[in-house]
Formats: C-alpha cells, structure tokens, sequence
C-alpha cells in the first residue's frame, strides 16, 4: 500500500505551482506598485527635509506608510479574486490556499523597492538618534 505521503503527491506537486503562480503574481504588482507609490512622494530631497521640524517629518513618513498598508490591504483582497490556472488539478482548490491571506512575498517585495521611503526613513531615524 502507498503511504499518504505519495498519494498527495500530484496535490502537493499542483499546490506549489500555484503557490509560485501566486507569488508571480504579487512580485509584478509589488514591482509595479511600489515605483507608482514611491512616484506620489517624488524623490527625498535632504536640504528641504533640513528645513522642517522632525515632527513633520514623522508626520510625512507615518503619511506615506499609511499609503502603504492601504495598497497591502487592497492587494491582499484583490488577489483573492484571481483566478489560477491549477484550480480543479489534482484536488486543489485555489480558493483554500493559505498564502491567498498572506501575500507575505507582496510585503517583502514592495518594501524592497521603496527606495524614497527607505531613504526618509532612514534620515529621520539619523535625525532623531542620538
């Protein structure tokens, strides 16, 4: 007799497909996102930032993350309508994905190419540290 490990293994073969193909997914919208997000905010300019109170500058940086976790909360939800190509094959049911919730690669992957707010984080952080 087989053991459960090699009967799932077509479901389980079916279910990292789709796991990539959802990663796929949420990679090409963090590429693409993250430059549109990061084009609102425009540039870190370090003089005009020397002129204004740290407290404003907290505000901007909380400001920009604020628009960050609008665009995870948007995504994560929006991917869940997505349909896959591996539904149906071998038993896998899309839908019951965990990784559907997650979009723990969508995070990762924005944050990566949010090079204008790593750069204001960043100044602030050496601003406020002693």
């Amino acid at each position: 007799m087989k053991s459960d490990f090699t009967l799932d293994l077509p479901f389980r073969a079916v279910k990292l497909l789709d796991i990539s193909y959802l990663s796929a997914i949420y990679y090409i919208a963090a590429l693409y996102l993250s430059v549109y997000v990061d084009s609102i905010y425009g540039k870190f300019d370090q003089a005009a930032a020397e002129k204004k109170s740290t407290t404003r500058l907290i505000a901007e940086v909380c400001g920009q993350i604020a628009v960050m976790m609008s665009v995870f909360y948007i995504v994560r939800n929006a991917a869940e309508f997505i349909p896959s190509p591996f539904h149906g094959i071998a038993g896998l049911d899309h839908y019951r994905l965990k990784e559907l919730a997650g979009g723990t690669i969508f995070i990762i992957m924005f944050m990566f190419y949010q090079r204008n707010f790593k750069t204001r984080a960043e100044y602030l952080y050496n601003r406020i540290s002693p």
